[in-house]
């Protein structure tokens, strides 16, 4: 199934732990930002699964996504597909939560 939602942007924060609390909700987004650069980008994960999802937004720590225009009209490069748990892959662009389902049927395959 595919789903398009708006994200609730929730803010921005100097500390990783600082995040949870303020993301209560599926779809809600922190950054988590020291020194002005941002850290990670945290999710509950749109798919509705609960899990809290932190997307590395720092080069210098590994593989690293790309944040555009933090905010409500944030996007998010490049897609993020979780490879355990729930299994979702999702899309973040301007604002909007474009929600895979784990199995191939979001895809049309038989």
């Amino acid at each position: 199934m595919i789903t398009a939602t708006r994200i609730r942007w929730c803010g921005t924060v100097e500390s990783r732990g600082d995040a949870t609390v303020l993301i209560p909700n599926t779809g809600d987004v922190v950054l988590v930002s020291r020194a002005g650069r941002p850290r990670w980008l945290i999710f509950r994960c749109p798919s509705g699964c609960g899990t809290e999802l932190p997307v590395n937004l720092d080069a210098r720590s590994g593989p690293a996504w790309k944040l555009y225009n933090p905010g409500l009209t944030a996007s998010l490069y490049p897609s993020v597909w979780r490879e355990s748990g729930c299994q979702a892959h999702f899309i973040l662009s301007r604002g909007r939560l474009w929600v895979f389902g784990g199995d191939d049927s979001a895809w049309g395959a038989a």
